[in-house]
């Protein structure tokens, strides 16, 4: 596969990147990159740029039309301040069921075309 997608994951309450570890290896095996967000939840003095500087971060120089933020609890709309017409040629998907998620995943990749 030459054009895999890049899903950002983001943690919800908890901040912890360890929340995708089953998630992670299913996008993986499907030919994608997937990069697992570790927020800076335990800092009682982070706010949103601290957040915000974390899932930057981690999207680093990937091109924009590649990416798809997965944010778990609608993290990326409430916390983040997160929109997909923040991310040209971007993607968003917002989830609250994390067991739904591989096979969201997977099916969005299909209907995108990168599957």
């Amino acid at each position: 596969m030459t054009d895999r997608s890049v899903f950002i994951l983001i943690p919800g309450a908890g901040g912890s990147a360890w929340y995708w570890h089953l998630v992670a290896p299913r996008i993986e095996q499907r030919g994608h990159e997937a990069v697992a967000v570790g927020l800076p939840a335990a800092d009682d003095t982070a706010g949103l740029p601290e957040y915000a500087a974390a899932v930057v971060h981690a999207i680093d120089s990937r091109e924009p039309r590649r990416v798809v933020l997965v944010a778990q609890s609608l993290v990326a709309r409430e916390r983040l301040g997160i929109w997909a017409d923040d991310m040209p040629g971007g993607h968003l998907v917002a989830l609250s069921q994390p067991e739904e998620l591989a096979a969201r995943l997977a099916t969005y990749a299909t209907e995108a075309g990168v599957a």
